[in-house]
């Protein structure tokens, strides 16, 4: 893969999983986000403790996805794919406005990403560090 690209379809469709990441969250789709995470994910945000499984990450997204509306965009810094495993540092940039009127928020930065090819061939989301938590 080069740098400052999503990662390619080399093996299966992570590229079309970085187009459902952006969509999901633009759309305020709680389900459609959960079903990008492993069972197991453990994502790490940038304050407050680590969110451990896809149901917990469902229940945690639920109240931003409620309050806000979203414009998300991610950009692959560098990529390390192998057939069932991939790694990768991004740049993320969220703009949130809040659904019921208000200033728009900003929040971006970069964050390690790893996924993980499941069984039907599917690319989900296994562990997520955005690395500002790592500054805390």
């Amino acid at each position: 893969m080069k740098p400052g690209r999503a990662p390619q379809d080399g093996h299966g469709s992570l590229g079309q999983r970085h187009l459902d990441w952006s969509r999901v969250v633009n759309d305020r789709d709680v389900d459609g986000y959960r079903d990008l995470v492993t069972e197991d994910l453990v994502w790490i945000p940038p304050a407050g403790p680590p969110i451990v499984g896809r149901a917990a990450f469902g229940e945690w997204l639920r109240p931003f996805f409620g309050s806000f509306e979203y414009e998300f965009t991610t950009e692959t810094i560098h990529a390390i794919e192998t057939a069932e495993r991939a790694c990768e540092r991004a740049r993320f940039r969220s703009r949130m406005r809040p659904a019921r009127g208000g200033s728009t928020q900003e929040h971006g930065g970069t964050c390690i990403v790893f996924w993980r090819r499941d069984a039907d061939g599917v690319w989900r989301i296994e562990r997520y560090v955005d690395e500002g938590a790592l500054r805390r």
